[in-house]
């Protein structure tokens, strides 16, 4: 069987073979270890999309939906079409109605061979979270040096080491991971580790929700990344780190973090779930900083119940704590977020949204703000993202 792993385009980002689509090769692994079985990939970022394949796998997030629907209108009905990622967890259906054969919400691992084999109906395939995590195949990375990532000047991958999140942010969408993590086993970590090294990368991009959540665990993978020379860069919050560990992780490589900080409002950390307060996470920068770790801050315009005031609150934030670098980026509402799901208990609009224009992160000028507030415009939040990006003190990106 020839089967074709495709990526859907991300057209709205400046450079979109920047990071690789991993959750895409776990599986294509899995289907690889089928019998005759030839697994090829595709990035329509770059790419055309080839014929002749038995099975097409398609993944896209909900910004990329609209690639995604284009693909069952060039193969037509003769393949099989098998969709999956974060949109086909959230909207099934959509994809469904596109035209593909099945539909996973969910991790596909456990269900491919299954799929590909005839022995799973068409229509949406719900797969429960993996517990057992020693059966997650190792990513095809034979395709990574099309991908472009640079870390303090060195040749850079990515990997997950665990997936999921504990926290409930309402911003955030639940219905793939839920709210728990689950973590790959030490020799898996230690064998991906080591081959990312083989492949002569000289740093790693984390993709983990949280880092930082299990301190131990985070001493075992620095002590390994420490043994073969790379530097890192992960994801954390700013209640699971503090001197002790910024200054461990510096001595083991961590060159940088990116730290959710939302806004510098605690009234709209508080509205929204987050479970973090200005303070924290001005106390997360100051740590991380004093040990060596640059910080890059993540904040989002337009959250719900935004004001002048809590923007306000956001820049001075910026201004007093002095993060390294951080990306402002403007609210979107993603199906199967609590706001998205619970509008009116929120300070929050919006009207007749495509899903396909829901992105976050985009080309410099071309930014929209889907909602507005009791309080502030869509024009004006715009206005506001731009004001806040003007505060950067480093290149975009850098």
């Amino acid at each position: 069987m020839k089967i074709l792993l495709v990526n859907a385009a991300s057209q709205f980002l400046i450079d979109p073979m920047v990071f690789s689509p991993l959750g895409l090769w776990y599986v294509g692994a899995k289907a690889a270890a089928g019998k005759d079985t030839k697994v090829d990939f595709v990035d329509l970022n770059v790419d055309d999309l080839p014929m002749g394949y038995d099975a097409y796998l398609v993944t896209g997030t909900t910004p990329q939906i609209r690639s995604m629907m284009d693909v069952p209108k060039k193969i037509g009905n003769a393949h099989k079409l098998i969709a999956g990622g974060p949109h086909a967890s959230i909207a099934p259906q959509e994809l469904l109605k596109a035209g593909y054969h099945w539909v996973v919400r969910g991790e596909g691992e456990p269900v491919i061979n299954d799929i590909l084999a005839g022995k799973i109906p068409k229509g949406i395939v719900s797969v429960p979270r993996i517990t057992d995590m020693t059966t997650i195949p190792h990513p095809i990375r034979k395709w990574s040096h099309r991908y472009h990532y640079k870390m303090n000047g060195r040749v850079a991958t990515h990997a997950m080491v665990s997936r999921g999140c504990p926290w409930s942010c309402h911003f955030c969408c639940h219905a793939l991971w839920g709210q728990k993590t689950t973590y790959m086993p030490m020799d898996w970590v230690f064998h991906e580790l080591n081959s990312i090294a083989n492949q002569n990368y000289k740093a790693v991009m984390f993709y983990d929700d949280t880092f930082t959540v299990d301190r131990e665990r985070v001493a075992e993978i620095g002590g390994i990344l420490k043994k073969r020379d790379l530097a890192w860069r992960c994801f954390i919050r700013a209640d699971t780190i503090d001197a002790d560990l910024a200054k461990q992780m510096a001595e083991m490589g961590c060159v940088e973090v990116g730290l959710g900080v939302e806004s510098g409002s605690d009234r709209i950390l508080m509205g929204v779930g987050k479970r973090t307060t200005s303070f924290q996470n001005t106390q997360a920068v100051k740590v991380c900083q004093d040990a060596g770790i640059r910080v890059k801050a993540f904040l989002i315009v337009g959250l719900p119940g935004e004001t002048e005031q809590t923007f306000q609150e956001t820049k001075d934030w910026v201004a007093r704590t002095e993060p390294y670098d951080f990306d402002a980026t403007l609210f979107v509402p993603y199906p199967g977020t609590p706001i998205m799901e619970n509008k009116g208990d929120y300070d929050i609009n919006w009207d007749g949204m495509e899903t396909s224009q829901l992105w976050y992160k985009g080309i410099p000028g071309q930014y929209n703000s889907h909602v507005w507030t009791r309080n502030l415009s869509r024009e004006r939040l715009g206005a506001m993202r731009e004001e806040l990006e003007s505060l950067k003190k480093v290149p975009i990106g850098g």
